[in-house]
């Protein structure tokens, strides 16, 4: 028995893709860019340092002048901001829970009343048919824009003439 002979094809050599090429790029232009910051960041640090030490030792007599009027601005923030602050969350932490019990009662309510009233207008067209949920429908009656008088009385002595005054030359009516 002769045995199959297999032929291999010579393979085709795959080309790597571009970001291969451009990673050991990348990586290069990173760590440069972090020493270059690094290095700015060191020589700005010891500048600064330079330029701040006077300061640094000027600035305990600088508090001490100033100390009356931090400890004044301190006392007065906290009692007109801070504490007020602090008063009005604690109570609003307190009343919360009531607050959304209330607000929770009073929608549950106005779901229920509504309910009510659409199984009422339901059962009363049921009974009595489509004339009568008009008539249940109420009206407002309107109100008069006159004023009633009823049990007030007139403090003056005069009747309801018009009666002219002269005081100092000028003529005033009542």
């Amino acid at each position: 028995m002769a045995s199959p002979t297999v032929s291999v094809s010579p393979t085709v050599q795959a080309t790597p893709p571009p970001i291969l090429q451009l990673l050991p790029l990348l990586s290069r232009t990173f760590s440069a860019s972090v020493s270059a910051s690094s290095y700015i960041a060191r020589n700005a640090s010891s500048a600064l340092s330079l330029f701040l030490t006077p300061l640094t030792l000027m600035l305990p007599a600088v508090l001490y002048v100033f100390a009356p009027f931090i400890v004044t601005s301190q006392i007065l923030l906290d009692a007109f901001v801070v504490i007020p602050y602090r008063v009005t969350v604690y109570i609003l932490q307190v009343v919360y829970p009531l607050y959304v019990f209330v607000g929770v009662a009073c929608i549950c309510g106005a779901l229920l009343g509504f309910g009510a009233r659409q199984v009422v207008k339901g059962i009363v067209w049921v009974i009595l048919g489509d004339g009568a949920i008009k008539s249940i429908e109420l009206e407002v009656p309107q109100q008069q824009n006159t004023p009633s008088r009823v049990g007030t009385r007139r403090r003056s002595s005069m009747k309801g003439k018009r009666r002219s005054v002269k005081v100092e030359g000028k003529l005033l009516l009542s």
